[in-house]
């Protein structure tokens, strides 16, 4: 709880994997640090970087929560690391210098803000919409952290699901049936209170056919 929260000088194939790091200057500090593995770290409240590399390549960074630093993650002169299902809540939530890879291709799987498929990461500055209603943003692509992301970005990123009630009191079983069915297309599942699980407001019961 000073300077650094894990410090790394030259090494590689690290695997650092469900730490919690907090109350520091920086969360992770990684010198010239290769081919490692960060998974499902919680990293907050630290002073100025969640996760600071320089010259650190080829790195993995996936599963980690990122919120309350200053900065989330800085990369100087550091490339090819590959970020993505990461949730990102923070002043600034990245500046980086160099190109790296923000997403993998969109693929089934429950993500790190339960929606219903896999691609980039979590931004809570992220202002574009989901169209297509699959729990992934579909405009102001790609993610470059308003300019701090000098070269690329996120071209997948994740928008949060929400939840719907649906009023069982007022609406027939078959209406709940034709709501279920339409939905579900979206991504929409049924959690075990009865609440629709959807990554984007489903239709209304007026919209329905």
């Amino acid at each position: 709880n000073a300077e650094e929260g894990f410090l790394l000088r030259p090494s590689s194939s690290n695997i650092i994997i469900s730490n919690i790091v907090y109350n520091n200057k920086y969360g992770f500090a990684l010198d010239t640090v290769s081919s490692s593995v960060f998974r499902n770290n919680t990293v907050f409240d630290n002073k100025i970087h969640g996760f600071l590399l320089d010259e650190s390549d080829f790195n993995n960074f996936t599963f980690n929560t990122i919120q309350n630093n200053s900065i989330g993650i800085q990369l100087r002169n550091s490339d090819e690391n590959t970020i993505f299902n990461n949730f990102f809540n923070n002043t600034i939530n990245a500046q980086i210098n160099s190109q790296n890879i923000w997403n993998i291709e969109k693929t089934s799987g429950t993500n790190i803000v339960n929606g219903p498929f896999l691609g980039g990461n979590f931004w809570s500055d992220y202002t574009g919409i989901d169209i297509s209603g699959d729990g992934i943003g579909d405009t102001n692509l790609p993610y470059n952290s308003n300019g701090n992301i000098a070269t690329g970005g996120d071209f997948l990123p994740l928008v949060k699901p929400t939840f719907v009630d649906i009023p069982f009191g007022y609406w027939s079983w078959r209406e709940i049936e034709i709501f279920y069915r339409q939905n579900i297309t979206k991504g929409c599942r049924e959690d075990e209170k009865g609440l629709y699980y959807c990554p984007t407001d489903p239709v209304t019961r007026d919209q329905m056919a």
